[in-house]
């Protein structure tokens, strides 16, 4: 019974810990709930606990079977997991890879201290040393790259350079190769030799390196993907504000030409009311209401960059006969940096006026409201299209 529980143990240790660094990155991307995937991976996993028990039986059983018994269900995990994941097949294979690299480096030394501690331990049962390393190394490692997981590495799988995934898989690929073809003997006359020994750990630390440099590769570019786009609503800022500073330099020179001219003004309607000549006089005063009502460019709030992004894309939506309502309550100053501000309502504003130029027929619009609700900024934005939504994999794409 103890060396069936240790077996079974060996399954687990071999299965459940990796499985959940390879689900975890992709938590929000499952095609199917996360209690059906629990539950489909406890059966999965009682199948095969249930079928290495009962080949493990037979006297012709041996280490080199349990390897390729174990890699026969490896591969319908993997292949399982691809179905579930809702993401670009590349991305999560590099992810795939690295869970991989991880897991043969804790159990492939798991199985060489075992090979190597069975010689003086002949009465203890299969898989109990194998089982114990596993632990020893987990309690080490495991709490180490979850959080490297989590912190660093799936935050990079939001970097949208799809030129990188295409290639970053291919140098942990080789190596894991490499591996396979050269360090799969796990025999006691193979696993007793020293070079073997040493061999398997500078190759394991050659995978582990590997993986770590790719991913730091991926953090860089990652950072000059935002580093450029930051670079990018910059410029969209500061053209803003120049056409902003442009407009107030209008209305200053027309306030200017208007105080210039506003003698020549009240002399005429002088002219007017000594004569009586009423009708004229209210005529005229329409009239200059009017020109003083078309020369205005009224503003949308008091937040400076706010202002300055509204009043230039005013301009765009004018220039391709959109209709453009903005509502905005918003103060001088708020708790979100300048540049978040302008990427945000940048985004939302350029996606929208690209969606009412694709439209043939008229009908053009954008509606957009911002109002401050406690410590938030509120933002939100309706507008025409062409009535066909362009869909990827996974999300709508702007």
């Amino acid at each position: 019974m103890f060396a069936d529980a240790m077996k079974a143990l060996y399954i687990i240790l071999y299965i459940a810990p990796f499985s959940i660094l390879r689900y975890y990155p992709f938590i929000n991307k499952l095609r199917i709930s996360l209690p059906k995937l629990c539950g489909i991976y406890t059966a999965m996993l009682f199948i095969e606990i249930v079928g290495f028990l009962w080949l493990a039986r037979h006297d012709s059983w041996n280490l080199q079977y349990t390897q390729i018994y174990r890699m026969l269900f490896s591969i319908f995990f993997a292949l399982f997991s691809f179905a579930v994941i809702k993401e670009k097949f590349l991305k999560h294979f590099f992810v795939y890879l690295v869970m991989f690299v991880y897991s043969a480096i804790v159990c492939r030394t798991a199985h060489m201290i075992e090979g190597l501690l069975n010689p003086y331990f002949p009465g203890v049962p299969d898989y109990f040393i194998t089982n114990i390393t596993i632990l020893l190394e987990l309690g080490i490692s495991y709490p180490v790259v979850f959080r490297f997981f989590k912190t660093k590495f799936t935050p990079l799988l939001a970097t949208k350079n799809t030129e990188v995934w295409k290639y970053i898989w291919i140098m942990p690929m080789i190596l894991i190769i490499f591996g396979f073809l050269f360090g799969a003997d796990l025999s006691n006359e193979t696993v007793s030799d020293w070079r073997h020994f040493v061999s398997r750990g500078v190759m394991s630390l050659g995978l582990f390196c590997c993986c770590f440099i790719l991913i730091k590769v991926l953090e860089q570019t990652n950072q000059n993907a935002t580093l450029n786009e930051n670079v990018r609503m910059t410029g969209k800022l500061l053209a803003a504000q120049s056409n902003h500073y442009k407009m107030l330099t209008d209305n200053i020179n027309k306030a200017k030409a208007a105080k210039h001219d506003l003698h020549h003004h009240i002399l005429l309607m002088q002219s007017y009311l000594h004569n009586k000549q009423f009708e004229e006089l209210e005529e005229y005063l329409n009239q200059y209401q009017v020109r003083l009502t078309e020369s205005t460019q009224p503003s949308f709030c008091q937040h400076y960059i706010v202002d300055a992004i509204l009043q230039h894309y005013r301009s765009v939506a004018a220039e391709s006969e959109i209709q453009f309502a903005v509502k905005v309550d918003m103060p001088v100053q708020v708790a979100i940096e300048d540049l978040d501000i302008c990427i945000i309502l940048g985004n939302i504003i350029e996606n929208a006026i690209e969606a009412c130029q694709r439209m043939q027929d008229t009908g053009r619009f954008i509606k957009l409201h911002i109002k401050i609700i406690g410590n938030m900024v509120v933002v939100t934005l309706d507008n025409s299209y062409d009535g066909s939504v362009r869909e990827t994999a996974l999300a709508l794409a702007s």
